[in-house]
């Protein structure tokens, strides 16, 4: 489990709307595809969750473009060998030990999980028309669809629910403005988003001092509403196919996140659209892990996190 090590205290829960009556620990590790690609990785990933305490594995769904569980859209990772379904044996394994299974699924990012090869007409892209990295555009329905089923085909495996990570846009503000994005923007506000794009890159500076601009505050919170779409899109789905199934995504409550990379994590809890976050808190020392973490906690309510 190469991975755990440095993210075992990294998956920090924050319960949705809907808590427990009791707090619940969740004690989870993202792992890697190596770490369950074969009966011996199962086993071994298996015994040592156990051995540290763990609750729950989050293991890799989908990277690079072969995926870890059997879809119709995509085939299954080749250095699994013929018979073997890494997902299913996974969780059988760990439902044995009592500890739940929540794949994780590369969303947006077309560059890590090649679906900006696959999806080429759906990528973002910036005035200039041209691409970020192969990022796909939320906007685009083809792009939701296709998600929708990506993460709800893997349910047949008994997990326990769903994490979604880069669900979001790409850490640059210049993207998107696509024809679609254009195109329902000035159908819904009345005015080309052309018209606030940035020429280059801009800094997280700038992107403060412009976010309560007329014009480019609507066109963020729209961009903002993209994301949230997708996110409500993938959870029904997984909810009407797999009632008390959990949806997830990495993701934090910082409000620098709503206006550099248009993802409002705190809005997802509150409208129940996941149950909880994990927030990317790439840290090993102890203190500054419990200054990041009540740093998130703050934007939420008591009642929010059990």
């Amino acid at each position: 489990m190469p991975v755990a090590h440095s993210l075992l205290l990294l998956a920090t829960p924050l319960c949705g709307a809907e808590a427990p009556p009791a707090p619940v620990e969740f004690r989870g590790a993202w792992v890697h595809y190596q770490d369950y690609v074969s009966p011996v990785a199962v086993a071994r990933t298996v015994a040592k969750a156990k051995r540290l305490g763990l609750n729950a594995l989050l293991p890799l769904a989908n990277h690079p473009d072969n995926l870890m569980y059997r879809s119709t859209l995509q085939p299954l990772n080749k250095q699994v060998r013929k018979g073997f379904d890494p997902l299913a044996e996974l969780t059988k394994a760990a439902h044995a030990e009592g500890i739940e299974v929540h794949p994780y699924f590369l969303a947006l990012n077309g560059k890590l999980n090649l679906l900006g090869r696959k999806l080429p007409k759906f990528r973002m892209l910036d005035r200039a028309g041209k691409t970020s990295s192969d990022w796909l555009c939320p906007t685009r329905p083809e792009v939701r669809r296709y998600l929708v089923q990506l993460v709800t085909d893997c349910l047949y495996a008994g997990v326990d629910g769903v994490q979604l990570d880069y669900i979001r846009y790409p850490d640059d503000a210049r993207f998107c403005y696509c024809a679609a994005c254009r195109a329902a923007f000035q159908a819904e506000c009345g005015v080309d988003p052309i018209a606030f794009a940035p020429q280059s890159r801009p800094t997280l500076q700038q992107l403060q001092d412009w976010r309560d601009r007329p014009g480019y505050r609507e066109w963020n919170a729209w961009r903002r509403q993209q994301v949230t779409l997708l996110v409500k899109g993938i959870s029904d789905a997984v909810r009407a196919k797999r009632p008390g199934a959990k949806v997830s995504a990495a993701a934090g409550t910082q409000e620098a996140d709503q206006f550099h990379v248009f993802r409002d994590g705190p809005a997802w809890l509150r409208a129940g659209l996941v149950d909880f976050l994990c927030p990317m808190m790439y840290v090993v020392d102890e203190e500054a892990f419990r200054t990041r973490a009540a740093a998130e906690l703050l934007t939420l309510q008591p009642q929010e996190y059990g």
